[in-house]
C-alpha cells in the first residue's frame, strides 16, 4: 500500500506534458514520459508501449512519479482509509503498476477480458450459474478465496 504525498502531486500536476523527474544520481533534473519514468535508460523505447498508451490520468501519474518518491502507508493511515471509505489511496508502487499494466493487457489479450480469465482459467468454471442456494451442494465448487496475483504490496 502507498501513499502519494502531496509534494509528489504538485510537481507532476502537468498530465499532458513530461513530468520533471530528479535523478536519483545526482540533481540534475530530465524530462521523460510518463512511460520511461523508473526504467533504466538502456530499456528506454522510443515510443509509448501499447499497454500503455489509454491508461488513466492517475496511472500516468503513478508511473511518472520516481519511485524513490513513494512511502508505505502506516497502519494508522490504512485503517483511516477504509473507515474514510477512501480507498482510492491505495496504489501500486510504480515498478508494479507497470508489470500489473502489462500482466492485464497479456491477460485481456490472451483470453478477452479479466472476467473470462478468472472464471475459466483461474476458478475453471464452466457456468456462473448457481447451483442452489450458496453453500448447499455437497462436492460442487460454488465459492474460492484465492490470492491476487498483483498484490498492492
Amino acid at each position: 500500500m502507498i501513499f502519494h504525498s502531496a509534494d509528489t502531486q504538485s510537481r507532476l500536476s502537468c498530465f499532458d506534458s513530461y513530468p520533471t523527474l530528479a535523478s536519483d544520481m545526482d540533481e540534475t533534473i530530465e524530462a521523460v514520459p510518463y512511460w520511461l519514468a523508473n526504467v533504466p535508460q538502456d530499456q528506454w523505447e522510443k515510443e509509448c508501449p501499447e499497454f500503455l498508451a489509454k491508461i488513466s490520468e492517475r496511472d500516468k501519474r503513478i508511473l511518472s512519479t520516481p519511485a524513490s518518491q513513494y512511502r508505505r502507508l502506516t497502519w494508522e493511515e490504512v485503517k483511516d482509509t477504509i473507515k474514510t471509505n477512501r480507498i482510492d489511496r491505495f496504489q501500486r508502487e510504480p515498478g508494479e503498476l507497470r508489470k500489473y499494466l502489462q500482466y492485464t493487457a497479456k491477460i485481456k489479450a490472451e483470453w478477452g477480458s479479466i472476467m473470462d480469465f478468472v472464471i475459466k482459467q483461474r476458478l475453471q468454471w464452466t457456468s456462473l450459474a448457481p447451483s442452489g442456494p450458496p453453500f448447499s451442494s455437497p462436492g460442487m465448487l460454488d465459492h474460492d478465496v484465492s490470492f491476487s496475483q498483483r498484490t498492492y504490496m
